[in-house]
Formats: C-alpha cells, structure tokens, sequence
C-alpha cells in the first residue's frame, strides 16, 4: 500500500466490477470495471479479490501479475528516479529479508535493464482441490520439474522430481 502510494498510483485497468467486505480482516473492496488510477489500498483491494473470477485464486494471480508489470511499467522509468530513495525505505521499512540496500539496487537495475517486455511469469503446473474445507491448488511435481528445466535451470543436468520438496 505504502509503495503504491509513495510511487503515485498505478493506473491500470481493472477487468471487472469488484466487491468484497470481510469485517474481520478489515478488507472493504469497492472497485469498477475500466482503467483508472490506483492508490495504495485500492491496489491492494485489486490483488486480493478473488470472490468473482470463474477461476477464483488462478485468475487473481493472473490480475497480480498484469498489475506488477504496470507498476514496473510506470515506475522503472527516468522520470520516477527521483521517487526511488523513498521507495527504497518505504520497501525496506515494509519486508523482513537478508538483502542488503546494494542488492535491492542490483535488483531494481537489472529489471530496468532487462525491460518489462522481457519478463516472463508462469504458473506452475497443478490442479485445483478441495481438502478439509478449503481450496488448494496442488502442484504436480512431475510436470513442475519440467517447467523448471524448461524456463530456469542454468545447469546441464536436468532437476528430477526427487530434487523438489513438493508437499503431495
């Protein structure tokens, strides 16, 4: 929410009308169909909305990612460089990791560098359950270890399945 805002909105185009209240995780989603310009608890209202998509969790991670591309869009450019220290310890304020201020750099550089365009993003291989009560979506380790030999495994030797940790 905080990055949103700091980086002054993302506009995007929201592929539907979206409601949703939940009072007891304070979620109140309230948006229309059509593009427009996002701020932070809008944004975050768009990523979280599942309820109305044909695909529930499948077609929310889908939106996810076009929006991601949009902020990259809009935000990795010269124009937003001024806006990238508050970003930066917006980020930092806002995540628990191990990387250093030099690794985030890196990071935003390369994805400038790279250009959004050159991007590729994938959802691993599965299928949709219900398991006590509750949806899930259950990889498959045979076709997940192919997906990763396909699009990210820099070494000759192919990544079996015994080499994934794939609750079943």
């Amino acid at each position: 929410v905080s990055l949103v805002d700091v980086m002054g909105g993302v506009n995007f185009d929201v592929p539907m009308d979206m409601f949703y209240e939940d009072a007891s995780q304070d979620l109140y989603i309230d948006l229309k169909e059509g593009m427009q310009k996002l701020n932070g608890k809008d944004a975050m209202g768009l990523v979280r909305f599942r309820s109305g998509y044909a695909m529930a969790d499948l077609e929310r991670v889908n939106v996810q990612r076009e929006f991601l591309s949009a902020c990259m869009e809009q935000w990795l450019s010269l124009k937003n460089a001024v806006k990238l220290p508050s970003a930066l310890s917006t980020l930092t304020k806002a995540t628990t990791d191990n990387l250093s201020t030099g690794n985030l750099i890196w990071m935003g550089l390369a994805g400038w560098h790279i250009g959004v365009g050159n991007i590729e993003s994938i959802t691993l291989p599965g299928r949709a359950e219900d398991r006590s009560g509750g949806s899930y979506y259950v990889l498959d380790a045979e076709r997940v270890a192919d997906t990763v030999n396909e699009y990210c495994n820099p070494y000759e030797k192919d990544v079996d399945v015994s080499d994934l940790n794939i609750a079943g």
